[in-house]
């Protein structure tokens, strides 16, 4: 899950609710490391207690790593806001590289887009 914003960490606890092991991926390592020191995100769900199968890096390729799908869970700002896009465009062409990358990303792995979220699944 790349976003530890309160979009990417509630849907990572549904994951984790479902079985999954989640890795998400974060910028800022203030919010990662209380992730995964205090299993809380108290600058985005604040006294929400996380499960233990959701862990975070800031790592982007280690987040993808062993991953069976991978969701994109960012800001979209408006197009007014190009200052915020610019920065998130580049950020997005790095992972790229990370995530699709031949030996984190199998041949037999796929993309769906979906509105504003990204899944890669097994196919």
């Amino acid at each position: 899950m790349y976003g530890t914003g309160s979009w990417g960490t509630a849907f990572a606890m549904v994951l984790a609710d479902a079985g999954c092991e989640v890795t998400l991926w974060g910028r800022r390592a203030e919010v990662v490391d209380a992730i995964n020191t205090t299993r809380t995100n108290p600058d985005y769900l604040p006294g929400t207690q996380l499960p233990p199968a959701v862990t975070a890096t800031t790592d982007p390729a280690l987040a993808a790593r062993d991953a069976d799908f991978v969701i994109l869970a960012v800001p979209s700002p408006p197009k007014s806001n190009s200052f915020i896009i610019k920065p998130c465009k580049s950020e997005i062409a790095n992972w790229a590289r990370d995530i699709f990358s031949p030996a984190i990303v199998p041949p037999n792995h796929r993309l769906i887009f979906q509105a504003s979220i990204m899944v890669m699944t097994v196919t």
